[in-house]
């Protein structure tokens, strides 16, 4: 939106030492960070209530406190069109904002498979009148999942649900997106294509090491795929809790010369790892709420193999531009690798169809400005785009 000219003013908290309120500013976007100090003592009273609900009082009250910031930095900037807040928790904070007349709206949300408490598609239950008082404060909801995938295979409907509590003319759905034109300046990592020039073929995990990312599945599949397909290298990126785990069963399954871990990468070298391999793995058992990793495959052009939940599968069109397998199911996951393998025209096909849908889809400058429309049909002064 900065490219575009429009100045942004980005409001957080920050465990630095900060003895004020601190700004940066970088061409049209201002930093403003706030002293993250104010704390919710432990009590018997939060012992007794369920770790969830305790956790959206602790987000509710973190909103709150954040409150004299905003007021200041409105009372600063006085000509804000929009506050953009990404938490339903913030909803106290929106409803306060609305009452001084600034259009306050609730990005990236979609209902997660793990909260005790889901809207259901009846009109009068006692859990939608919940969430409608989280969610009528905001003018508007921007939501860029459409459907959740459950890890039992059922189907949250993100926009009927939100569109069933708040109308069709006040929900939105809108994809995240990349800067495809950015990665084109992308160069493969020279280590990797030096495997490559003695027939490896590089199979790339760009998940963190942790349970929720699926990874342990994939090395489990690692000894079948190095049965079947002799040359092959697993390049797993990042760190996390399941390093040492995963280490030690490289090791039990005897595959190490198959795997190379790159630990924490500058973001431009991450890309280089991805650019340079043949095959991108997203083996995730849930949380994945969208998959912004899919669009970084899809811009380098590489093949996607992902597993049918969360909102993996609003990207990856089956079979066009990708692979789905079930979640949890090294076996599956083993045997689409080794057909991605010994089908390279099907790589090169998916890889393709990607980038194309990338670029219909899911380019940022698009999305942008699909967000500026949205923004504007809300706002009191028509200073935003319309369409």
């Amino acid at each position: 939106m900065s490219r575009q000219g429009h100045e942004i003013i980005v409001l957080g908290k920050t465990k630095d030492h900060l003895t004020r309120i601190k700004e940066i500013k970088e061409d049209k976007i201002t930093f403003i960070l706030l002293p993250h100090k104010l704390k919710i003592p432990q009590s018997s009273f939060s012992d007794t209530l369920p770790k969830r609900s305790w956790l959206l009082i602790k987000r509710i009250f973190d909103s709150l406190t954040m409150l004299p910031g905003i007021m200041l930095t409105i009372n600063k900037y006085k000509k804000i069109d929009a506050i953009v807040f990404y938490g339903f928790f913030f909803a106290p904070v929106a409803f306060m904002t609305r009452l001084l007349g600034y259009p306050s709206f609730l990005n990236l949300f979609a209902f997660l498979e793990e909260w005790a408490l889901l809207p259901d598609a009846k009109r009068c239950s006692l859990r939608n009148s919940i969430w409608k008082i989280f969610l009528q404060p905001f003018n508007a909801v921007i939501t860029n999942n459409t459907t959740y995938w459950r890890l039992s295979g059922e189907a949250i409907s993100n926009l009927d649900l939100l569109r069933g509590l708040l109308g069709h003319d006040r929900v939105y759905y809108l994809p995240l997106g990349v800067d495809v034109g950015a990665f084109e300046k992308i160069r493969p990592d020279h280590r990797l294509l030096e495997a490559k020039k003695d027939g490896s073929v590089i199979i790339i995990c760009p998940r963190r090491l942790s349970p929720e990312k699926g990874v342990q599945y994939l090395v489990d599949a690692i000894p079948y795929v190095a049965r079947e397909c002799k040359n092959v290298l697993f390049v797993l990126t990042g760190e996390g809790p399941l390093k040492d785990t995963l280490v030690k069963k490289i090791s039990a399954l005897n595959v190490e010369r198959f795997v190379f871990f790159t630990g924490n990468t500058p973001y431009n070298l991450h890309l280089s790892y991805i650019k340079a391999s043949d095959i991108v793995v997203l083996p995730s058992l849930g949380g994945e709420i969208f998959g912004i990793a899919i669009l970084e495959a899809f811009a380098l052009r590489k093949p996607v193999i992902g597993t049918r939940i969360g909102g993996i599968p609003n990207i990856v069109e089956e079979g066009k531009s990708g692979i789905l397998v079930e979640p949890a199911n090294s076996k599956q996951l083993a045997k689409a690798i080794v057909t991605s393998i010994r089908f390279p025209e099907l790589r090169t096909e998916t890889a393709e169809y990607g980038h194309k849908l990338l670029q219909k889809q899911f380019d940022l400058e698009n999305i942008t400005k699909r967000l500026l429309i949205i923004l504007a049909r809300h706002c009191r002064k028509r200073c935003l785009p319309s369409d």
